[in-house]
Order: C-alpha cells, then structure tokens, then sequence
C-alpha cells in the first residue's frame, strides 16, 4: 500500500450533522484511520482533553457499520465496523488517530479473519490470518510495521504452502516451498536482501 507507516491518511468522506461518514473501509494494512480533517463540532480544537464525540455510521439500509469516538476530530478509544448484516467486521483501540493494541478482523460469519497487535499505529509481534474455513492462513512476526522473523503460509486444507524468514520486511536466507501435497517444490533456495541467488 502507499501508505507510510505512522502516517495520517486525509479523509475522504462525507461529513453528516453529528459525525462523519467512514471514508474507504480501513483494513488491516495501513496505520492511520484518520486524518485531521476528520471533525465535527468545535473546529478550534477548543474542547477539553477530556471530552469525546461519539461518532455512528449507518448503511444505506440504517443499519450499523461504524461506532467510535473522537477527541479533537481523531479517532479515540475503541471503534467497531460492522458488517451490513450486524456481524462485527473489525474493532480495536486508537489513539490521537493512531491504532493501539490488538486489532482483531472478521468474516461476514463471525469467524476470524485476522489479528494481531499496533503500538503508535506500527504493526507490531505475532500476527495471524485465517482462511474462511477457520484454518490458519498464515502466521509471523511484525516489527515496526515490517514483517521480520519467521513466517509460515498454508494451503486451505491446513498443509504447509510456505516457510522462511524475513529481515525488515523482505526474504532473507533459506525458504521452502512445497506443494499440496506437502512435498518440496523447486522454487526452495537462498534469498538474500529479498533476491532469490540460490535454488
């Protein structure tokens, strides 16, 4: 994504009386769900560090897809999207606009999609995605934003696709490849600096 971690992406919504409608549906990709112009009520900022807004958006069909608050136009505390169907769709905490702790996303179902942990808007430590079915997807380490340590993929059936290790977001060193049916594929080898230089 072109974002930049850390960084405040402009909002892009309308606003209606009482709030703001969300702008394009956040994700677990990027860092700031936010930017300043994200407001309504007092735009001097004036309000006291205490006082929050809360913030609702509705479907087209009244039903939920946003609950949250805000302190001086930024996100504050936990917000929750929602499927149209009532079923949460992801919610965690912010800060100053900012995501904090853990984030948890889900499937239209209920079943989990995917987790794992923000400090200051920067994916940090273990982080795991699921395939719909509820088997793992994938598993691995995050740090300030950049995927480090090893990570595994799965098939859907729950077989091993992939494993290796990453060094500030990019392929580093021996990784191994196989195919559904668990066997070692070709394309196993030596990465460095995210190159593929051995087989």
């Amino acid at each position: 994504e072109p974002l930049v971690p850390g960084a405040q992406v402009p909002f892009q919504g309308a606003r209606t009386p009482g709030g703001v409608d969300s702008a394009q549906q956040p994700s677990e990709h990027g860092t700031q769900l936010v930017g300043p112009e994200e407001r309504s009520g007092d735009p001097s900022g004036s309000a006291g560090p205490s006082e929050l807004e809360l913030v609702e958006h509705r479907y087209a069909s009244d039903s939920l897809k946003t609950t949250g608050t805000l302190r001086h136009g930024r996100r504050e505390g936990t917000w929750t999207e929602y499927w149209e169907n009532g079923a949460v769709m992801m919610t965690g905490d912010c800060e100053a606009g900012l995501r904090v702790g853990p984030w948890t996303w889900y499937y239209e179902d209920r079943s989990v999609k995917a987790e794992g942990s923000y400090v200051q808007g920067l994916k940090v430590g273990e982080w795991s995605s699921y395939h719909d079915n509820g088997l793992l997807l994938k598993r691995g380490h995050y740090q300030a934003d950049e995927q480090s340590e090893w990570w595994k993929v799965y098939y859907r059936d729950g077989t091993l696709m992939e494993h290796g290790r990453y060094v500030r977001g990019v392929r580093q060193g021996h990784w191994e490849f196989f195919d559904k049916d668990g066997e070692l594929g070709p394309r196993t080898g030596t990465y460095a600096d995210g190159r593929l230089v051995r087989q």
